[in-house]
């Protein structure tokens, strides 16, 4: 069989072909155009929509809980089957300007992936919606579970549901990890927290939680703060051969290094549970994770003096 090259191209094509749309999509910031054919083609529910249901006369669906942003990055998904960066610049700068960004280049933001499984949910989009199910599973930490849990109950998502109990049930099986924080360094970048990346010759391996490439490693006898496990820049004895947590307090400046020299200390990080526990999630979750974590105390109210 010949294969057909510039398949993508045709349909990048007629998803820019806005003279030929004739959908009107609202969403909260303003109106997108589609082809029918496409939407109808992508869902059932949306092509019984627009043949006989509340959009067959004006052909216009209403996604206005979501502004325009995740609107052309549903609707590219659906023409092409891609993603472009160019559709969450925005979401990016607006981040970036109120300093709340962890978002790493062409990482799609998580409030994105989120809304577009509510739409393809709630269209009764089944192959994107399996798409997105998988890659929230794929980003589910501590620090996305709540957004991630919350959204797959509120659409009731079964298999996300059971990913994120699965996930939370599987933490709270382990022992806690460790979170390593890193002071008073000459090299400023090296300052922050560092979370557990791996293992290598048994021993636990860490990484700065901002996306960078310091790291922190056991090689032989003593600790190593560098740059991908390479090099010394920082380094301490180790006072345990067999703890995987690195040695606390002031380390001392080595060959690639730049005075002064830092302090670790160490703190086992948050869990799932932890969160729980100090009722720091959506009501809806809390309701989710009762089954695994029983039902956590009330919390106590200060009283009130005159």
């Amino acid at each position: 069989m010949v294969e057909i090259q510039g398949v993508e191209g045709v349909y990048e094509r007629l998803f820019l072909a806005s003279g030929t749309k004739d959908v009107e999509i609202v969403m909260s910031d303003g109106s997108l155009w589609a082809h029918s054919i496409i939407l109808s083609a992508n869902s059932e529910a949306i092509d019984g929509m627009l043949k006989h249901g509340s959009a067959s006369k004006e052909k216009k669906l209403h996604w206005d809980e979501h502004p325009m942003s995740v609107g052309r990055f549903v609707l590219r998904l659906m023409y092409t089957g891609t993603v472009d960066s160019s559709d969450w610049e925005k979401m990016d700068k607006d981040a970036e300007s109120s300093n709340c960004s962890n978002n790493k280049g062409e990482e799609i933001p998580l409030e994105l992936v989120l809304a577009g499984l509510a739409i393809t949910k709630t269209y009764m989009i089944p192959h994107l919606l399996a798409s997105f199910a998988k890659a929230l599973e794929a980003r589910l930490s501590t620090d996305t579970f709540n957004d991630i849990c919350k959204c797959a109950v509120k659409y009731d998502v079964t298999s996300l549901r059971l990913s994120c109990l699965a996930a939370a049930r599987g933490q709270n099986s382990k022992d806690p990890a460790t979170l390593v924080t890193v002071t008073g360094c000459g090299v400023p970048e090296f300052n922050g927290e560092y979370v557990p990346d791996g293992e290598k010759n048994g021993k636990t391996r860490y990484k700065i939680n901002n996306g960078s490439n310091k790291t922190i490693n056991l090689w032989r006898t003593s600790w190593y703060l560098s740059e991908d496990y390479a090099g010394s820049c920082y380094e301490k004895q180790a006072e345990d051969s067999s703890s995987c947590v690195p040695p606390r307090g002031l380390w001392t400046v080595a060959k690639k290094g730049v005075p002064p020299a830092p302090t670790i200390s160490t703190s086992a990080a948050a869990t799932v549970n932890t969160l729980y526990i100090e009722n720091k999630l959506a009501p809806e979750v809390m309701s989710e994770l009762a089954s695994l974590f029983g039902t956590p105390e009330p919390q106590k109210k200060r009283r009130r003096t005159l």
